[in-house]
């Protein structure tokens, strides 16, 4: 066997050949990335805002159940 069919046969184990070089990348895709991750950012913020105002709504409906619950005392008694 001669030395150029061994290079050629060996090729994924021969350490003097590397290979193509690694590819650019695609600045569409990249774009797209981009903006996919900024949307979801954007739509995460607001996900974290409305369950927020869920929150809020939940311990005000909560007071005024306790406060109808309450007896009401007569004047001058604490």
């Amino acid at each position: 066997m001669t030395q150029a069919r061994w290079a050629v046969m060996a090729y994924p184990y021969n350490p003097y050949y590397w290979g193509m070089p690694p590819y650019l990348p695609d600045p569409f895709a990249a774009m797209y990335a981009w903006s996919s991750m900024w949307m979801g950012f954007i739509a995460m913020m607001y996900y974290i805002e409305m369950y927020k105002v869920m929150l809020d709504m939940w311990r005000k409906y909560a007071e005024a159940a306790v406060k109808v619950a309450t007896p009401a005392t007569e004047a001058g008694q604490t």
